[in-house]
């Protein structure tokens, strides 16, 4: 066959034309694009290995290789340089826009693509643009409150946001609960039959549907929900789902909480690792920019610290959301977990890594001292910011409290100790 597994170099000459631009120092693949002269007809393909001059295409079509063997001119140009997910995607792109499977200028026989391109991602974002353009909208139905709250749901967000479902709660009792006002405001989006018939998975819409719960209507108000059938989202994996999700809160929207840095970076690694994107690559570039409304400058700032952050977070952030212990979620089981290590002998407290406070450890002392002798204190720490509190905790702020623990409760003669609650919990993704 003439192609992919010759050898010998392709090279300049009075027939063959190249045009292959300096590549950057590292990448991936290379797309190309033959064209022969004599017939105008056009190729277009992509190399998933650096461009050495051997490979010269993989298209079997034998009149692609008659007309090569009769051209007197062929023209044969690198477009592009980079990962392969990128260089397969912008090869699909640009046969799809000229639909050359079908268009008598192109040789191509297909649209392109091959295992290196998101086509499942683009879906996603298609179903994602019906549901923006009010094509599902025979799916949407009034919901009972208390029944959507027995829903399950996937997190897509790194955590919850307390403030924001009061914010909403404060919302629908200003209005006395109208009817009217919660169905032209709120819109939740669940997974028909997601953990079995009748048994629908919340994707989009948790914080307004425990906003509304915790209204004076919350038993008796009905949510508009679109109910997403099963035939239709059971083809996307669990990365494409999520980021279904974050793109069901994008930053301009009204009545929601805007999708943050921090679950783009949450879905930005999930990509990196379950789909193999890389971080930095076109695709989520221009996925930021298309349908988060970021400027380059946010980008490129987003992208420089999730690459930081990926070696020391993403295996814990893969199907795991934080723990926030003071919230409603939260708060009865770090209440239970307190009382059920306390006694006539001892005495127990929880408190934040991030806003550590030594006159409540000593107040907390005076209300049971001298009568209880032992002192349990739970550590639990905030979700990462521009601070890592965990590890600002064990480097600094531990081995300076230390010592004062030692002179203050072993003087009293209080045997103490610090147990660390847990910081991160199944996002929904998997039964815990």
């Amino acid at each position: 066959m003439f192609g992919k597994k010759r050898l010998t170099l392709i090279e300049n000459s009075d027939r063959i034309e190249l045009i292959i631009p300096n590549p950057p120092e590292t990448y991936e693949g290379y797309l190309y694009k033959i064209k022969v002269v004599d017939t105008n007809k056009i190729y277009i393909g992509y190399r998933s290995k650096p461009y050495d001059g051997t490979y010269f295409f993989s298209s079997e079509c034998p009149i692609f290789a008659r007309d090569l063997s009769k051209a007197s001119k062929i023209i044969y140009e690198i477009l592009d340089y980079g990962y392969n997910i990128d260089m397969a995607t912008k090869e699909r792109e640009m046969l799809v826009e000229v639909n050359a499977k079908d268009n008598s200028d192109y040789y191509n026989k297909s649209n392109g693509g091959g295992i290196h391109a998101i086509a499942s991602f683009s879906s996603i974002e298609d179903l994602y643009d019906s549901i923006l353009n009010g094509d599902l909208s025979y799916c949407i139905q009034n919901v009972l409150i208390t029944t959507l709250m027995s829903y399950k749901r996937i997190q897509v967000r790194l955590e919850d946001d307390t403030k924001h479902v009061k914010n909403i709660t404060d919302k629908v009792n200003d209005n006395w609960g109208d009817e009217n006002y919660i169905k032209d405001n709120y819109l939740c989006h669940v997974l028909e039959d997601y953990d079995g018939v009748g048994k629908h998975r919340v994707i989009n819409g948790n914080h307004s549907r425990k906003g509304i719960s915790k209204s004076k209507v919350g038993k008796t108000a009905e949510v508009p929900t679109m109910i997403i059938p099963k035939s239709i989202w059971e083809k996307f994996d669990q990365t494409d789902l999520e980021g279904l999700g974050l793109m069901l809160n994008p930053r301009h929207k009204n009545f929601r909480k805007p999708t943050e840095d921090n679950d783009l970076k949450k879905q930005l690694l999930s990509r990196y690792f379950n789909k193999k994107i890389p971080v930095d690559s076109l695709i989520n570039k221009t996925w930021l920019k298309d349908r988060f409304y970021m400027t380059s400058n946010q980008v490129t700032g987003l992208i420089k610290t999730t690459k930081k952050d990926m070696l020391k977070q993403e295996n814990n952030l893969m199907g795991k959301v934080w723990i926030d212990w003071s919230s409603d979620d939260w708060s009865q089981q770090l209440e239970a977990r307190l009382e059920e290590h306390r006694d006539k002998n001892t005495f127990t407290m929880a408190m934040t890594s991030g806003k550590f406070d030594w006159n409540k450890i000593i107040a907390r002392v005076l209300q049971n001292y001298p009568k209880k002798k032992n002192f349990i204190l739970y550590i639990h720490h905030p979700s990462p910011d521009n601070v890592d509190y965990e590890d600002n905790w064990f480097n600094k702020k531990l081995p300076a409290h230390r010592p004062e623990f030692k002179l203050i409760f072993n003087k009293l003669g209080i045997n103490w100790k610090i147990e660390y609650l847990p910081t991160l919990t199944s996002d929904g993704t998997k039964e815990e």
